[in-house]
């Protein structure tokens, strides 16, 4: 169960690791957060019965709760890296409090980051169809 935990938490953060905040939006990310938003809310509402949500407001939710937690030191890819070493590292109790925050935001929008379905929506199909859209050329990386 611990490791199942930690794996998510790990996933969760590769999520964030990118930073919603720190990106500049091109017609491709219109188009990853509009298929990603449109799966991870179909998948929800299939097996939690929750209502829509976006999942980048959820996402910059979860990084603030991170960021005040002192988890993480700002939304900068070197301060996820950083966190992702002390976890390795260590089983401290800044941490675990840090998780059982973030999956009760979690349990609030029914969102699992345990889900193979949502997971390969995140990082697998939506990035793919993005890309192959993308009228500057397909297979470009996102």
């Amino acid at each position: 169960m611990i490791l199942v935990s930690r794996v998510s938490f790990i996933f969760m953060l590769l999520i964030l690791s990118t930073s919603c905040k720190s990106q500049e939006e091109t017609v491709t990310e219109v188009n990853l957060k509009e298929c990603i938003n449109e799966k991870v809310n179909n998948d929800i509402k299939g097996a939690y019965g929750k209502e829509p949500f976006d999942f980048y407001k959820f996402i910059l939710e979860i990084e603030n709760k991170l960021t005040e937690e002192k988890v993480l030191t700002n939304n900068k890819k070197e301060s996820y890296l950083n966190l992702l070493k002390e976890i390795q590292k260590s089983q401290s109790l800044k941490h675990n409090e840090a998780r059982k925050k973030l999956i009760k935001i979690s349990d609030q929008y029914g969102f699992g980051f345990n889900l193979f379905t949502i997971n390969d929506a995140i990082f697998n199909q939506c990035p793919y169809k993005a890309s192959k859209d993308n009228k500057d050329g397909e297979g470009k990386l996102i």
